[in-house]
C-alpha cells in the first residue's frame, strides 16, 4: 500500500511542480524544462525532481535556474497540496536518454568488431 501511495504522491508533485514552473516561476532560465520523473525517499521527506530539456545547449543554464528557484517552488508546492509535510525538493539532471544512447553505441560496436570474426570463422 505504502508503495501505491509513494507513487500517487510522486505523480502529484511532479504535475504541480510542472505548473508551477509553467506558470508562475518567472525566471526565464527554467521555461525549457521537462520534468521527467519524481523520486520520493521512504519517509516521504524528499523529493528528487529529474529533469531534462530538448535544448541540450541548455541544460546547465536551467539546471542554474532550478536551483535558483527551488525555495520558491517548495513555497507554492505547500499551497496546492494537502500533505503534512511537503518535501524537500531537489533537482536532478536526468541523463537515462544519454546513457542509453551510449549503451546502443556500444552495443553497435561491439558488434561491429565480432562480425568480421564470425564471418572468417565459417
Amino acid at each position: 500500500m505504502k508503495n501505491i501511495r509513494t507513487r500517487r504522491v510522486a505523480e502529484l508533485i511532479k504535475q504541480e511542480v510542472a505548473f508551477i514552473i509553467e506558470r508562475e516561476v518567472k525566471d526565464p532560465r527554467v521555461k525549457d524544462v521537462v520534468l521527467t520523473y519524481v523520486r520520493l525517499n521512504g519517509d516521504l521527506s524528499e523529493a528528487f525532481i529529474f529533469f531534462n530539456s530538448y535544448n541540450k545547449n541548455k541544460l546547465k543554464t536551467i539546471e542554474a535556474g532550478l536551483s535558483a528557484t527551488t525555495g520558491f517552488i517548495r513555497r507554492v508546492l505547500k499551497t496546492k497540496v494537502s500533505l503534512k509535510r511537503v518535501p524537500a525538493i531537489t533537482f536532478l539532471r536526468d541523463d537515462t536518454e544519454d546513457t542509453a544512447r551510449r549503451t546502443e553505441n556500444l552495443l553497435d560496436q561491439i558488434m561491429a568488431e565480432e562480425r568480421p570474426a564470425v564471418l572468417t570463422s565459417e
